[in-house]
């Protein structure tokens, strides 16, 4: 898996900041820093989404990604497949730092080698040192 940290830029994107894939495996992510995409698609922009209230949402939210980041919320967890790149799968989690945008840390391969919620329990741990590191 390739595990990554995006933040919120422009509002309605997520940009990624720094982003680890193993060095041997049978198919590794290139998910490079600087890639952007839609905070309205793939698991790292909804997980954003899930640490911004409501009202700072971007226009044009449907009723059926509602609906998901509803679900998302209760579950702690966000996903997605086929969204920001074909045949790619993740699980992201809210990062939330003080002073700093919306973020999160996601997990993203052609196919998961754990259950979705074991790999967003690792990522929530992980963002949760990352917080604690910056003085949350």
């Amino acid at each position: 898996m390739t595990c990554l940290v995006a933040v919120l830029v422009d509002s309605d994107e997520a940009v990624t900041l720094i982003s680890a894939a193993p060095r041997q495996s049978t198919a590794v992510v290139s998910y490079r820093p600087g890639h952007r995409h839609p905070i309205t698609r793939g698991g790292p922009g909804k997980a954003i989404l899930l640490a911004m209230p409501e009202s700072d949402w971007p226009r044009g939210i449907t009723d059926d990604l509602r609906r998901e980041l509803e679900e998302s919320r209760a579950r702690g967890f966000a996903l997605s497949h086929d969204e920001v790149v074909p045949s790619l799968r993740s699980v992201a989690v809210p990062l939330i730092l003080p002073g700093q945008p919306p973020a999160a840390v996601a997990a993203i391969h052609v196919s998961l080698a754990k259950p979705e919620d074991e790999i967003a329990e690792r990522l929530a741990a992980t963002a949760r040192r990352i917080a604690r590191s910056h003085g949350a």
